[in-house]
């Protein structure tokens, strides 16, 4: 195959974002996308006839075909990373579309945000993935903080382009997605009776104690801060790790995660997120180890930690079909931390 022009990726680029117009619609069987798959079919010289055969298949509503054509452009690593974006964008939008269809397999939520994850990765400046990222994470993860996080990149990248409906799409999404945060947070238990200087007098004196390593008393001060404020994310997230120091029995790992979710929803950090989903793994909580990982990796793409035990935990509930595309994902993340 050929090295595709620039203009040939703006063209791909052009088509994805009218993909963006496309309803759900209806499905057959998963189609075969492996690079193995791919490989092993006869296939076009050059990329516009790939993207022809996309848009015709896509047209018709034939996912198999589609999905066929657009793993040629994301597998093929001699094509340059903006035009793989498309491929990846593409695979994702048909697996998004398919996703509301009767009988629709389970893994297309996860499926069609790996293929998202890697057209970002790919292309940065690709906006189509980061508006069904913001999507798929309001609407199917209930992931609003990322999906707000997303739904601004796509406006930022899209801001010249002010006649573009989606823009004014995603601005509602934003402005309707930061109304229910605060009103989450207004809402939550505790939010009427927070005492901010009797927990930062008490955080205090449980930072002195954690330094000298004294866990358990560190503990007891943590424990005040949070009944002095239960919307301190410092109070949670530190008694559970005294917790996790200073009692090693199913009761303190109960009590670490408890105190890590609590974090977790106060402020969304990948670390914290994975210290709660590998305690839910540890006291066998396999379908809220998988949703904490899935948190932890909504709110940083590329941290490793939180993908392998994403992967891990799919694989513990038996859906090895996301953790395959979660895996090759992964694969594709530059080496090291």
């Amino acid at each position: 195959m050929t090295n595709s022009s620039p203009s040939s990726a703006l063209k791909l680029l052009g088509f994805a974002s009218l993909l963006l117009l496309a309803g759900c619609g209806c499905s057959s069987d998963p189609s075969p996308d492996s690079p193995e798959a791919v490989r092993d079919e006869p296939r076009p010289d050059d990329v516009p006839v790939i993207q022809a055969s996309a848009q015709e298949a896509y047209a018709k509503g034939d996912w198999q075909a589609a999905t066929k054509a657009y793993s040629r452009l994301a597998f093929d690593e001699t094509l340059p990373p903006a035009v793989q974006s498309v491929g990846w964008t593409g695979k994702g939008i048909v697996d998004y579309r398919r996703m509301g269809e009767d009988g629709a397999p389970p893994e297309l939520r996860d499926t069609a945000r790996a293929s998202f994850l890697h057209a970002v990765r790919l292309d940065r400046m690709n906006p189509v993935p980061r508006y069904h990222l913001g999507l798929l994470y309001r609407n199917e993860f209930g992931f609003n903080q990322a999906a707000l996080e997303q739904f601004q990149v796509y406006a930022a990248l899209k801001k010249n382009d002010v006649e573009d409906i989606h823009v004014a799409r995603a601005l509602s999404h934003i402005a309707e997605l930061k109304a229910e945060i605060a009103r989450e947070q207004s809402a939550r238990k505790g939010a009427d009776r927070r005492n901010p200087s009797a927990c930062a007098s008490a955080l205090q004196r449980g930072d002195a104690a954690f330094r000298k390593r004294q866990y358990k008393t560190a503990r007891f001060a943590y424990d005040a801060a949070l009944k002095a404020d239960p919307l301190s994310y410092d109070a949670a997230e530190r008694l559970g790790q005294c917790w996790e120091r200073t009692d090693r029995t199913k009761y303190g790992m109960e009590q670490a995660y408890e105190c890590y979710k609590q974090a977790s929803s106060l402020r969304t950090y990948a670390k914290t997120l994975v210290a709660a989903a590998e305690l839910a793994v540890k006291l066998d909580k396999r379908a809220s180890a998988v949703a904490l990982y899935s948190r932890a990796v909504a709110a940083s793409p590329t941290d490793k930690t939180a993908i392998d035990g994403l992967i891990r935990a799919l694989r513990k509930t038996g859906d090895a079909k996301s953790a395959t595309a979660y895996q090759r994902y992964r694969d594709g993340l530059p080496r090291g931390r």
